[in-house]
């Protein structure tokens, strides 16, 4: 699930082609994508066969898993508002926010069923979100 956030923040990025580019907002941009190699790097160790049982690691970096997740989505709304002008009611806006609260409940909760009932979540935002990207055109029109 994870390359599939990836590979779906990257299109995303097809939104910022027009935009009159500076150094910083460069980087303000960047920083959802520099916090996903933090996320994905904690998601997966270095050397996983090293993990004896991935439940056990899971709910060891739960809380870590899940904030650099929100802090993720909190930086693409951010840079969707910022840069883009995207309003935060726009439609497109809708399934981050869902994400924003999935990766909340799951910081918030230790409860394996909640984590079960929430791992259901992204796999279907990713499939609506991807509807919704499939049309040609950024997210800024």
């Amino acid at each position: 699930m994870a390359i599939a956030f990836y590979f779906t923040a990257f299109w995303a990025f097809w939104s910022y082609s027009e935009v009159d580019w500076t150094m910083p907002l460069f980087f303000f941009v960047l920083l959802p994508i520099a916090t996903m190699y933090v996320f994905g790097t904690t998601l997966i160790p270095s050397d996983p066969s090293t993990v004896e049982s991935w439940r056990d690691y899971f709910f060891e970096k739960r809380v870590r898993i899940f904030s650099t997740g929100a802090l993720i989505v909190v930086g693409i709304l951010a840079s969707n508002q910022v840069v883009l002008d995207v309003s935060p009611t726009e439609g497109s806006q809708f399934g981050l926010y869902v994400l924003l609260a999935i990766f909340c409940i799951g910081f918030a909760s230790s409860s394996p069923r909640v984590h079960t009932v929430l791992a259901l979540g992204p796999p279907v935002l990713f499939a609506s979100i991807l509807l919704i990207m499939a049309r040609p055109g950024s997210l800024a029109q």
